[in-house]
């Protein structure tokens, strides 16, 4: 591929998470997809009896991770994004001490998580338009391996 096409795939992949105040600005409205998940892993958790072990794939500035936490979940939170991340961890500290607790945050490509193989979640979420920069098959099939490999049975 030409140096202009990778430049431009760069700069649609990476810039608009360089600024996490504007992201949040930008999707404040759009709320459905966070009631969406919040209620799955209620439902989840209803039928396990307890709070779920939940692994989130591109959290960002944690617009769905915090709620989440808030809810009781333990919660790994992965993203590539340091602002994002800086940000998310500046959000979490709002809440009980309790809470912050049972959530991580990992700088990483969720197509090669620095986790255990034997480390497992009972729900993966990819929320959101994460998976839209995954621009390949070979990047979807490692991104698909991380969560076969992590999801709990």
């Amino acid at each position: 591929m030409s140096f202009p096409y990778q430049y431009l795939l760069d700069l649609g992949t990476f810039e608009p998470y360089q600024d996490p105040i504007l992201y949040d600005h930008e999707y404040k409205h759009r709320r459905k997809d966070l009631r969406f998940y919040q209620q799955l892993a209620q439902t989840l958790s209803k039928k396990q009896d307890s709070q779920l072990r939940i692994l989130e794939l591109g959290c960002g500035t944690g617009r769905l991770l915090v709620r989440l936490a808030r809810d009781g979940h333990s919660i790994v939170g992965v993203d590539l994004a340091k602002p994002m991340l800086d940000y998310c961890a500046q959000k979490l500290k709002k809440l009980a001490k309790e809470k912050q607790a049972n959530v991580k945050l990992i700088e990483a490509d969720f197509c090669n998580l620095p986790l255990k193989r034997n480390q497992k979640f009972d729900l993966i979420l990819c929320p959101f338009h994460s998976m839209m920069h995954l621009y390949n098959r070979e990047q979807l099939e490692k991104f698909f391996g991380q969560v076969k490999k992590h999801l709990a049975p």
